[in-house]
């Protein structure tokens, strides 16, 4: 291990172990200078060998908890955050497959994605979405004609990650990221039962903008606080 990667491995440990690791070290080269001049009283020169085998044993005890303890330990938070990282980009992909799809229903191929649009343009959508299909006199021949069975399918996907999350990593998460994680797992987008067990028609999805609007506002906090910008 190169010796960069042992001292930022080292600025990871607990800061009162490594005052204890400089207060030992001090400790025994004070002992090791004093040792040089007689000592005024007998006692002195025992606490003093004492103390330099107290030094010793934690500058030992360090050691050891260091390279078998506490590396091993960073090795393991590094992978978990790298699997945090991803998992929440996962959460993301799915929700902006589903706002991209909407966007393309409603304004066709070659717009730039808009991948946390607000209540106010989900609306647009998806009164753009009723008018052409009404003009086609058949309100079910474009997407969302499966939207309940696409949501479900996105929904056990984003709860097998949350839960995981969640369990697996609760120890791993900041605050911030377990209280987002938690709105999206309890979000009505995936909990409404009109929307993830009935045919939607095609005329009242305006109904449900302000659902799909609440879930993209959760996204938005998602990507701000892991830095997803694409």
């Amino acid at each position: 291990m190169a010796i960069g990667s042992w001292l930022s491995k080292y600025k990871t440990t607990p800061i009162w172990l490594r005052r204890l690791l400089g207060c030992s070290i001090l400790v025994y080269w004070a002992v090791e200078v004093a040792a040089n001049f007689p000592a005024p009283y007998w006692w002195m020169y025992r606490l003093g060998v004492f103390a330099q085998a107290l030094a010793i044993a934690y500058v030992a005890s360090f050691i050891f908890y260091y390279v078998t303890v506490h590396i091993p330990a960073q090795r393991r938070k590094v992978a978990a955050q790298r699997y945090i990282a991803f998992a929440c980009s996962r959460i993301v992909a799915l929700w902006r497959g589903l706002a991209y799809r909407f966007q393309r229903s409603a304004e066709g191929f070659g717009t730039e994605p808009i991948p946390t649009p607000n209540e106010e343009t989900i609306v647009d959508w998806f009164d753009k979405m009723f008018e052409d299909n009404a003009s086609k006199n058949n309100k079910a021949a474009r997407f969302p004609d499966n939207l309940p069975e696409d949501l479900m399918r996105r929904k056990v996907e984003i709860i097998r990650i949350t839960d995981e999350l969640l369990g697996l990593y609760i120890y791993e998460i900041d605050h911030d990221l377990f209280e987002i994680l938690t709105d999206v797992k309890s979000s009505r987008l995936l909990d409404d039962v009109d929307l993830l067990q009935y045919s939607i028609h095609m005329g009242t999805m305006s109904l449900h903008a302000g659902i799909f609007a609440e879930y993209s506002a959760i996204m938005r906090r998602l990507m701000n606080h892991q830095g997803i910008t694409k």
